[in-house]
């Protein structure tokens, strides 16, 4: 794109702002999608076993407390007819008051769970409803605030924080403490984006004309960025149809949502476009609607590819996978349609901005790994407890 101003200080503040807070929004809505899911898949199974595997959360409380003072009283209620059988109290039926107490746990307890299940699927549904709000409306409404104010080559890597958000608050919301690895894993997405922050390109689209921008998109070298993204969705989605092995078929879930989002392009020449129709002093052009619908459509496309993902694998994977595909396609696309490196000042700029955006995807590149050895161990727990109960299911069945 043509010569663009540099961005005052005051403006740069601004739009690392509104970035974090697009990444706050982000993040509480990636754990709220990802609760939901865990409410829904918990409440779906045999209650017990929802017990068993889930005590941590608020509905094996619920079940634990339940289940406790009905199994009181029974307890209460046995003793009360041993009691009477010994003093000489004639019961009419005593059969029949055992098995009333033997009942009272299935009864009861049969019924309070059909009720939390419920329950736990109308707040499932509310905390999904809300992660998509914040996804679909206040995550680009903040982003678009952004984008008046920095490129997106800066502001790109900044929705790595999203993940420092999940880091940190996964334990009161999930149940699922951070270990040292992501702690690390943390440091090091915030060190890379406070890099590629200070070193980045710090030009904006201050005095670009209507002319620039139609130019811009009939440059080769963005239609072939355009033409190898399409190849590359086309890829993934065969992965993900044909799921030639279980990694390949992950790895595309993971990098799907980020890659499409990547094209952050239409959201900045959206704000480009009014900017210059305001100085030209001209009406919206056609092309300008256009851009509205490619945004939207990219936005939404990739919210619906995260969705999936999250239902499929847990909100550390699919959040870190979606980050770092997201700022690979949009900083490649920043490269080519921003001229992201014409723009960097000095020797010294051009060294620490990839370091920075370096250092940020070793952070990614942990939390991917250690999700990764954490399933492992969960799958050979799961497959030693199958192991453990085969005896016992072999017995009932017989």
């Amino acid at each position: 794109m043509g010569d663009q101003g540099s961005i005052s200080p005051g403006d740069w503040a601004k739009g690392i702002f509104y970035s974090i807070l697009a990444s706050i929004v982000g993040g509480a809505s990636k754990l709220a999608i990802r609760k939901s899911w865990l409410m829904v898949k918990g409440s779906a199974r045999d209650p017990d076993e929802c017990v068993e595997e889930i005590s941590s959360g608020e509905l094996a409380a619920t079940f634990q407390r339940k289940n406790s003072e009905d199994k009181d009283a029974v307890g209460r209620m046995n003793q009360s007819i041993q009691l009477r059988k010994r003093s000489g109290e004639n019961l009419q039926d005593p059969d029949a008051e055992f098995d009333r107490a033997e009942n009272i746990d299935v009864s009861v307890d049969g019924s309070r769970r059909e009720e939390i299940t419920q329950e736990t699927k109308a707040m499932a549904l509310c905390l999904r409803s809300s992660g998509m709000l914040g996804m679909s409306i206040l995550n680009p409404l903040f982003c678009v605030l952004a984008m008046n104010y920095a490129s997106p080559s800066i502001l790109a890597p900044f929705s790595g924080l999203t993940l420092v958000w999940i880091i940190l608050f996964s334990e009161q919301f999930i149940g699922e403490k951070p270990q040292f690895k992501q702690i690390l894993a943390a440091s090091l997405i915030i060190l890379g984006q406070i890099t590629v922050g200070v070193f980045g390109d710090h030009t904006n689209d201050e005095g670009i004309t209507l002319e620039e921008i139609v130019q811009s998109y009939q440059e080769l070298s963005f239609q072939m960025f355009f033409v190898g993204m399409t190849i590359w969705m086309l890829f993934l989605t065969y992965l993900m149809i044909y799921k030639p092995t279980p990694k390949l078929c992950r790895f595309a879930w993971g990098v799907s949502s980020g890659s499409i989002t990547g094209f952050q392009n239409f959201l900045k020449d959206t704000t480009s476009i009014v900017k210059a129709c305001e100085s030209e002093g001209v009406g919206l052009p056609w092309y300008f609607y256009l851009m509205v619908c490619l945004s939207g459509f990219t936005a939404f496309t990739g919210l619906l590819f995260l969705m999936i993902c999250m239902k499929r694998y847990d909100a550390t994977f699919s959040s870190s996978m979606f980050v770092g595909s997201f700022i690979i396609s949009a900083s490649i696309m920043a490269a080519i349609h921003y001229d992201t490196f014409q723009h960097l000042q000095g020797l010294v700029n051009y060294i620490m901005y990839p370091a920075g955006l370096g250092i940020l995807m070793i952070g990614l590149n942990i939390l991917v790994q250690d999700t990764e050895e954490v399933e492992g161990q969960n799958n050979n727990t799961q497959n030693e407890r199958n192991v453990a109960n085969a005896p016992e299911m072999v017995r009932l069945n017989f």
